[in-house]
């Protein structure tokens, strides 16, 4: 059987009504979206666009999700990390699991550097003076690499540019002023 994506939902057949069934019968997202060969993107977008779901903080928070990946860059450990981030601001941790926050401790140490990370969990805030060691960007020209199977992501090193933003800017970040706000290294660590 060949497959044929539909990133934005086409002719699936994923109505709003049958993807409510889906998961009332126990079905989750994800599944959904597989058995229809969309995106798990589409699968929400259709129930938002029905007024089926009502928005959480998190994905209030995915509104500033800096870039548009497509199925190829979607499941990118970096680009993962980065919605953590964007969740944890959103919430201040508040039901997220203890898997993804230990996830966000360990990015947030090899962006600041383990000293800076120790002495920000010491004083229990970052030093808002030091700049971080590195910053994530996303290029979808960066080649699979150790640890990045997809490829697309990188941990760069921080340049002035980069500011407090925890991301790189580039042509394929898209960047409101309020993602600018909530793309920054929190004032208190996970």
């Amino acid at each position: 059987m060949t497959r044929m994506g539909r990133p934005n939902g086409g002719d699936s057949g994923a109505t709003p009504e049958v993807i409510m069934a889906l998961k009332r019968a126990g079905n989750s997202q994800r599944s959904i979206a597989q058995r229809f060969d969309v995106s798990e993107a589409a699968v929400s977008l259709r129930l938002g666009r029905a007024g089926l779901i009502d928005s959480t903080p998190r994905s209030d928070a995915m509104k500033h999700f800096p870039w548009k990946l497509g199925r190829a860059f979607h499941d990118a450990s970096l680009g993962k990390l980065v919605r953590n981030h964007l969740e944890f601001v959103a919430t201040n941790g508040h039901g997220m699991s203890e898997d993804k926050l230990k996830r966000l401790r360990a990015l947030y140490k090899k962006l600041l550097g383990e000293e800076q990370f120790a002495e920000a969990l010491e004083r229990g805030k970052l030093d808002p003076t030091t700049p971080p060691k590195f910053v994530v960007e996303f290029d979808p020209a960066i080649p699979p690499g150790k640890g990045n199977k997809t490829g697309g992501f990188a941990l760069v090193p921080w340049e002035e540019r980069d500011g407090d933003l925890l991301i790189r800017r580039n042509e394929h970040a898209e960047l409101s002023d309020d993602a600018l706000m909530v793309l920054r290294f929190p004032k208190r660590l996970p």
